[in-house]
């Protein structure tokens, strides 16, 4: 039937099917393919993320960082300080306030061990007089990989060894041994969690490298898994040796000593010198307030009643801990511009992005500068949701957390490990559509740095956004904002105000 209807209507296919046909079929191809790509959502939205203002988030980096801010210790002056400074910022970029009583401020209640005198570390002679101190930051410094234990204590050194197979394991066991009752214990970093060394006066925790004596955390917010009034001070190893050479043996002996102990055998060194440690921290007992500072766009499903698939119950939190490491007693200031003044500014200047856009979000989406991340502590969403009335329903689908954001010494925007694969890849279109650098095998202010689980856990899916070698500084009295790098700045600001435009307007990302 084709070729009878071919040959009576005199049809030449092959005049049809020529170079010209076949070209012009490839323009109208490429146009149809363009204008797809045209207007897929990266597309759309790339202009107003371009808004990005690095110069305004540089601004509140120099705010945050500056010595009036007393470098915004959680739980002090200063920590209150920029929290209400967040909380002013949000006002002026106008969008809601979500924490209690109709403010932007979540009041929350805890116990802080703040380190008001610096510790001390000293040989002590047979007469009982100090021989020789060890300077602060020299060679030892306080430990604060673990619940706060202050104490002031007097005794002799022995160095202590378990079997490597013993720090292997998630058990720890309890060290029953006389020769540990009432000594200050000295063992590597490593073996520390093997042990249960309840029973020693004090700990030397000798770490692998001198990099600690530079580098500044703080105590975590108290969870009482260790026993208290036992000091902990990280020494360094040439302390270390020296200490084990007076007790007749070295660091060579111990390591030595652990290498061919089998689980859960023990060696300890003879007594070594006597000496006196102190760690001292604030009242025990005394009850710190610490601030998250909550603001929100609303989505407008939320504000229309549209409720496409529940999108006015669902909503995106872009998020950044603001509290720092704020002063040590000898007068040092850690002005923390870029871990996290960085984070919360760029938080800021999406906020503003996003609330004049052309495109407003259609899920709810919720700022927090948190607090605490400098104590282990983790984002709750559960208490941030809880802060103000009618959010608690509401379900997190994403959350952002930036810190790290103004440089580092890599050269691409980092999207760090235990980020959902999904967001990952959407992060990628984002800085593909850019032309901007992006991995997800880079490094962030708190690399190696392990936090607790948040009250009420997480589903949502999670990204956890830095500039790749953001600690270069972190936890250091150099981290200014000399440090930042404004044009880093602006390719992690632009990317990620994308990522927010699209996750909080789209389903299918």
């Amino acid at each position: 039937g084709l070729r009878t209807f071919i040959e009576e209507s005199r049809i030449n296919i092959s005049r049809l099917l020529n170079r010209y046909s076949v070209l012009v079929g490839i323009v109208l191809l490429g146009i149809a393919v363009y204008s797809f790509q045209s207007n897929t959502p990266i597309k759309t939205y790339k202009a107003q993320a371009s808004r990005f203002d690095a110069a305004q988030a540089m601004q509140d980096i120099q705010v945050l960082s500056s010595p009036e801010l007393l470098g915004r210790e959680s739980g002090l002056t200063g920590d209150e300080l920029a929290a209400n400074y967040i909380a002013q910022r949000m006002e002026e970029v106008g969008i809601f306030p979500a924490g209690e009583h109709g403010t932007y401020l979540q009041t929350k209640k805890t116990q802080i061990c703040h380190m008001e005198t610096t510790p001390i570390l000293e040989f002590v002679g047979p007469d009982g007089n100090v021989t020789t101190t060890v300077q602060y930051r020299s060679a030892f410094t306080e430990y604060t990989s673990a619940d706060p234990s202050p104490g002031d204590v007097v005794d002799p050194v022995v160095g202590f060894a378990v079997g490597v197979e013993s720090t292997g394991t998630d058990r720890q066991f309890t060290v029953r041994d006389n020769r540990i009752a009432g000594k200050i214990v000295m063992l590597r970093s490593e073996q520390l969690d093997a042990v249960n060394l309840s029973s020693a006066a004090g700990i030397l925790v000798i770490q692998p490298d001198d990099s600690f004596l530079t580098h500044r955390y703080l105590f975590s917010i108290p969870h009482f898994s260790r026993a208290r009034g036992v000091p902990y001070l990280n020494i360094s190893q040439s302390l270390a040796d020296y200490i084990l050479q007076q007790a007749g043996s070295s660091l060579a002996e111990l390591d030595a000593q652990s290498a061919q102990l089998r689980q859960d055998q023990i060696w300890i060194s003879n007594d070594g010198p006597t000496m006196h440690m102190q760690m001292l921290c604030s009242d025990p007992d005394q009850y710190d307030y610490v601030y998250n500072v909550i603001g929100y766009i609303p989505g407008q499903d939320a504000v229309h009643g549209n409720g496409v698939f529940n999108r006015d119950q669902q909503v995106i939190i872009v998020s950044a801990y603001f509290d720092g490491l704020g002063y040590e007693p000898n007068g040092t200031l850690y002005p923390g511009a870029n871990d996290n003044a960085s984070g919360v500014a760029a938080m800021l200047e999406i906020a503003r992005v996003l609330k004049l856009a052309e495109y407003q979000p259609d899920k709810t989406i919720l700022f927090v500068a948190w607090n605490s991340g400098e104590r282990y502590e983790s984002l709750s969403t559960t208490d941030v949701l809880n802060a103000s009335t009618g959010f608690n329903t509401l379900s997190p689908e994403a959350v952002l957390e930036l810190s790290g954001v103004g440089g580092g010494s890599g050269d691409a925007i980092s999207i760090s490990s235990g980020s959902s694969y999904r967001l990952v890849q959407l992060f990628e279109r984002a800085a593909e559509e850019f032309n901007y650098p992006l991995t997800s095998r880079g490094t962030n202010p708190h690399i190696g740095f392990e936090q607790r689980v948040s009250h009420g856990g997480r589903t949502a899916l999670s990204a956890f956004i830095s500039w790749d070698g953001s600690e270069q500084w972190a936890h250091t009295p150099w981290d200014s904002i000399d440090q930042i790098s404004a044009q880093d700045l602006k390719m992690l600001g632009d990317t990620t105000t994308l990522v927010v435009s699209v996750i909080s307007r789209e389903d299918n990302y």
